[in-house]
C-alpha cells in the first residue's frame, strides 16, 4: 500500500528499508499507508512496523500515518506519553488491526472521557490469571503474549464499540452490554475488564445485593466458544453468571424479567420504562402495533420532535 512495501518484501526487510529514509520519503509512506488504511478499513502490517518504527524515531509523523484529523490530533497531543505506550504495547503486525482502531479511538476522544486515560494505564501493566492467559491463547494463539492481545481487542472496543459480535454463542445480553459500555461508560468496561483479567472474577449489585460472578455456575450460554474477541473471551463468561443471576432472582410469574435487569445490568443511563411486544406467559405477540408506534415516538427523529438520543437503550 506504500512506496517502501512494494514488492511484498516481508516485515524485516522493509524494517530495515525504513531506517534508510530521508525525512521527505518518510512523510510520504506514513501517507500512504494512513490512505490505504482509511480507503479500505484494513491495515497492512507493514503499516504496524511503521507505526512502532515512528514511535521511537521520528514522533511527529504519528499524526500523518494515523490520519488523524484536529480532533484526533489534539487527543494525542494531549495523551502522547499513553499513546505512545499503547503503540508499544499493543501495536504488532500479529494486531495490526490496532492501528486503525488507536486512530478510531483518538477520533472518538475517548481518553477525554473521565477516568479512561488512568485506567489504561493500568491496563498496560495488568498482571492476568492463568484461566484468563489460557482462554486468551486458545483464542488469538501465542505469536504474542495473552495480555497485548487483551490490551489490542479492548482498543478495538473503544475505537469501534459498534463492532462487538458474539460469535457462535447465545451470548447477545453481552455483547450488547460490552458495546453500550464501550459507548457511554468506556471506565466501567475498564473496570470489569481488570476485575476478570487480574481476578478471575468480576462484581455487580442487583437491588442492593452484591453479586460475584467468582461464586456462580456457568450461565446460559455454558460453556463459550473461543471465537470472540479477546475482551469478550476475558468478561463474557462472568457477564453470562451475572445476567442469568439477575434472572433469577428478578423472576415472577408473567413478568419479563428484564424490566428489573436491564436497569441494573448496563447502569444508571438505561431508562426505567420498559415495554414489551409478547405475552410472556404464552410467548405470542401482543399489543405488537403499539409497541411500533411507542418505539417509534421514542427514537424516530421524524416522529419525537426532533429530539436526539443522549443514551442507546438496550433493544432485543
Amino acid at each position: 500500500p506504500s512506496p517502501a512495501s512494494v514488492g511484498d518484501p516481508g516485515t524485516s526487510f522493509y524494517a530495515e528499508r525504513l531506517t534508510t529514509l530521508d525525512s521527505q520519503a518518510l512523510g510520504e509512506e506514513a501517507g500512504a499507508c494512513a490512505r490505504s488504511m482509511h480507503d479500505t478499513g484494513l491495515v497492512s502490517a507493514y503499516h504496524a512496523v511503521l507505526i512502532r518504527y515512528l514511535v521511537k524515531e521520528n514522533p511527529e509523523l504519528l499524526i500523518s500515518a494515523l490520519g488523524l484529523s484536529s480532533t484526533g490530533t489534539d487527543s494525542l497531543l494531549t495523551y502522547r506519553d499513553l499513546v505512545h505506550a499503547l503503540i508499544e504495547k499493543a501495536v504488532y503486525p500479529e494486531t495490526n488491526q490496532s492501528v486503525l482502531i488507536i486512530s478510531s479511538m483518538l477520533e472518538r476522544a475517548v481518553l477525554h472521557f473521565p477516568g479512561v486515560a488512568s485506567s489504561l494505564w493500568r491496563q498496560i501493566n495488568l498482571p492476568l490469571t492463568p484461566a484468563t492467559q489460557t482462554r486468551l491463547i486458545a483464542s488469538c494463539g501465542s505469536e504474542q503474549p495473552p495480555d497485548v492481545y487483551l490490551l489490542a481487542g479492548l482498543l478495538s472496543m473503544l475505537g469501534q464499540p459498534l463492532g462487538v459480535g458474539q460469535g457462535d454463542n447465545p451470548t447477545c445480553q453481552s455483547a450488547r452490554a460490552l458495546s453500550w459500555w464501550a459507548c457511554s461508560d468506556p471506565d466501567y468496561l475498564l473496570q470489569l475488564l481488570a476485575w476478570a483479567g487480574r481476578d478471575d472474577g468480576i462484581l455487580m449489585t442487583f437491588r442492593g445485593q452484591q453479586i460475584s460472578s467468582a461464586f456462580l455456575p456457568a450461565g446460559a450460554s455454558g460453556q463459550v466458544g473461543s471465537d470472540l474477541d479477546p475482551v469478550s473471551m476475558v468478561l463474557v463468561p462472568h457477564l453470562d453468571r451475572v445476567y442469568a443471576e439477575m434472572c433469577r432472582l428478578a423472576h415472577k410469574a408473567g413478568e419479563d424479567p428484564h424490566l428489573h435487569v436491564n436497569p441494573e445490568f448496563h447502569g444508571w443511563q438505561v431508562g426505567r420504562g420498559f415495554a414489551i411486544a409478547v405475552d410472556v406467559i404464552h410467548g405470542n405477540l401482543h399489543k405488537y402495533e403499539e409497541f411500533i408506534r411507542l418505539f417509534y415516538a421514542c427514537y424516530h427523529p421524524s416522529y419525537n420532535g426532533g429530539n436526539p438520543v443522549i443514551h442507546p437503550q438496550p433493544v432485543g
